[in-house]
């Protein structure tokens, strides 16, 4: 009756005469009448007499509903029986409506508050109710029997509609119930109604309570330590163990910035696995992310890189920063290329000058076979090579002209030759190389030595289980060999020397890694690792809350005016040490300083082959000589 009672005026009520207001006073006198016309008053008032409206109730306030319905637009009448199953289907379906219209008015009618602690966690975990929904909860019981609703009415746009139809005087009084406060607290009165004076506001109906916190509130943030943010236990006789965590870091100046706009208090709550969070395959969520979702904590600082598997179990800000994924390495000690001595000419070069030195030989020859048949040529290659080597060369009397010109232009281009040759040479000598042989994560993956860290439980590795192609792919089946590791950033010191040693690499966000080598080139003054060039992947990274939370439009005001001046970024530099050193170190240096055999042993091996083969030819040419002579 009284949902039908509701229907009623709120369809007829704006057509009828004036003649017919003493009738609604007299149809008043009942409770359900009063209701339908409070509520009425109450969405007037709040302008939302043209909002689409989803009325759930229990099967006995709904006699008759169709009869009333008629053919009225806008309108969602569900009448359920406090099932479990049934109502989820309820639930379902007016969250269809709540998405396919523009603005949305739930009303809810219920004396049972089982009825109603059942609706409010079925509406939750069906989110029917965003901050855009407005609710209105219509009862007759005291407030402290309805203590089941209490999380739901304070976290949602909502009024709780008191009905007091005691001496047959309808009355109702109309409470908001503040956010994070405790059950016992008296709701905040905003307007009551009686059926003669209709509705008297103090206050406006429906506000944003979470663009500031009338009262002092306390949440809990999530929190764990990384390579920019470090953790001291205090004494405090309320935590658990008598201590709590306090973080030092640049995101605590965020909740710091946050916590005064919006007028709370704030307690660190560490992950018990102390990672960031990602999802298992079997479905359940760990770490921070994991306590947000299971509404542990209020939100979680991080920031957190957004992915699809996170965003199913939480909601995120507006995007901080954005970071990008690259191969973190090490860089050998400066060393001299052995073969360095053939670095200051081309390949081609060579190639071209070991053409002709051969071709202008067998020229020669030929011609001095023709011209002088009884003159010893077998010397034509050695002349060359001598000129080559800047040797004298000796020619006896009766020597053609012709053979003359042709040493002469030789001499002359080989002069140039080696002249520039000796110049480049005393350069490149002078030059120490810095090897970076992993720019790309394929150059990674092809190198059977080197061992693969990444981001341990993050969403980075998130990537790389979830990945079913591609390089990340061939990244997972990597662990087979024993070739892929997981470690928390704190955990990367640790295998710093392994990275030098070109043994490991991390691949991880290029911030965190900044703040790895910067905070290396303060311990030991030294630029010993690389970042390689390519992007891997980029993820945007923003804080954390609740699926729904009416949390994050409040804090993403008070965030995008930290981004906008720039004071976010400046938090941020400013907690890297050394932030520009070993920005762009070169790959290559020059040096004075003297050759050890190690740097020049590639000349030892010419020579020694050199040597070998002049052996050779000695021993085949004396073999050669016995013969003829016997």
């Amino acid at each position: 009756m009284m949902v039908a009672a509701l229907l009623y005026f709120w369809f007829l009520v704006p057509r009828l005469p004036l003649a017919f207001t003493a009738l609604l006073k007299i149809e008043a006198d009942n409770w359900e009448a009063g209701a339908a016309l409070s509520v009425r008053e109450v969405l007037q008032a709040s302008s939302l007499s043209h909002a689409s409206l989803i009325v759930i109730t229990e099967s006995s306030f709904s006699r008759d509903v169709q009869t009333l319905l008629g053919g009225s637009q806008g309108v969602a009448m569900f009448e359920t029986p406090l099932n479990g199953s049934q109502l989820v289907q309820v639930v379902t379906c007016a969250r269809k409506v709540r998405v396919a219209s523009w603005m949305v008015v739930v009303v809810v009618v219920s004396d049972d508050p089982v009825f109603l602690a059942a609706f409010a966690q079925q509406a939750r975990e069906g989110r029917l109710l965003v901050w855009a929904t407005r609710l209105i909860v219509v009862s007759r019981r005291a407030p402290h029997r309805l203590h089941p609703l209490h999380q739901t009415l304070a976290l949602t746009n909502s009024l709780l509609l008191l009905m007091d139809g005691a001496a047959g005087v309808n009355r109702a009084s109309v409470k908001a119930v503040l956010p994070f406060q405790s059950p016992s607290d008296a709701g905040l009165w905003r307007a009551s109604w009686t059926v003669g004076h209709g509705l008297q506001l103090s206050q406006p109906l429906f506000w944003d309570k979470f663009n500031k916190f009338s009262k002092e509130t306390k949440l809990l943030v999530a929190m764990e330590q990384n390579d920019k943010h470090s953790v001291v236990m205090v004494p405090d006789p309320t935590a658990p163990g008598g201590k709590r965590p306090e973080f030092k870091g640049y995101t605590v100046n965020v909740i710091d910035y946050l916590s005064q706009g919006l007028n709370f208090s704030y307690t660190f709550r560490r992950p018990p696995d102390g990672v960031w969070g990602m999802k298992l395959k079997n479905g359940s969520v760990i770490g921070m992310v994991g306590q947000v979702s299971r509404e542990e904590v209020n939100m979680a600082l991080g920031p957190f890189a957004i992915n699809a598997a996170r965003y199913e179990a939480v909601d995120f800000t507006w995007p901080v920063v954005y970071m990008h994924v690259k191969v973190f390495a090490g860089r050998k000690t400066p060393e001299i290329d052995p073969w360095g001595f053939l670095l200051p000419l081309g390949p081609w070069v060579w190639a071209m000058v070991l053409a002709f030195l051969l071709l202008l030989a067998l020229v020669s020859f030929l011609l001095s076979s023709k011209f002088t048949p009884h003159k010893l040529t077998s010397k034509n290659l050695l002349y060359f090579t001598s000129i080559l080597l800047r040797q004298s060369v000796w020619f006896g009397e009766g020597g053609w002209m012709w053979e003359r010109v042709v040493l002469g232009v030789w001499m002359l281009m080989t002069m140039v030759l080696t002249r520039s040759y000796e110049g480049n040479l005393m350069s490149l000598l002078a030059v120490r190389h810095l090897p970076q042989p992993y720019q790309t994560l394929r150059d990674v993956v092809d190198d059977p030595s080197v061992v693969m860290v990444w981001f341990k439980q993050g969403a980075t590795m998130q990537a790389v289980m979830d990945s079913t192609s591609g390089i990340l792919q061939e990244v997972k089946e990597s662990e087979k060999q024993g070739r892929l590791k997981f470690l928390h950033p704190v955990e990367y010191d640790s295998i710093l020397n392994e990275i030098i040693e070109q043994k490991k690499v991390i691949i991880d966000y290029d911030t965190v890694t900044t703040v790895l080598r910067n905070r290396h080139f303060s311990r030991t003054g030294r630029c010993d690792f690389y970042t390689g060039s390519e992007t891997i992947m980029s993820n945007p990274l923003a804080l954390i809350s609740q699926k729904d939370s009416p949390l994050i439009p409040a804090i993403n005001t008070r965030l995008m005016s930290t981004i906008e001046t720039g004071l976010y970024n400046y938090w941020r530099v400013d907690a890297k040490p050394n932030s520009s050193s070993c920005e762009r170190v070169p790959t290559k240096i020059t040096v004075s300083s003297s050759f050890s055999l190690r740097q020049c042993w590639a000349m030892v091996v010419v020579l020694l082959v050199g040597l070998s083969l002049g052996l050779a030819t000695l021993c085949l040419e004396v073999g050669l000589a016995e013969v003829f002579t016997h």
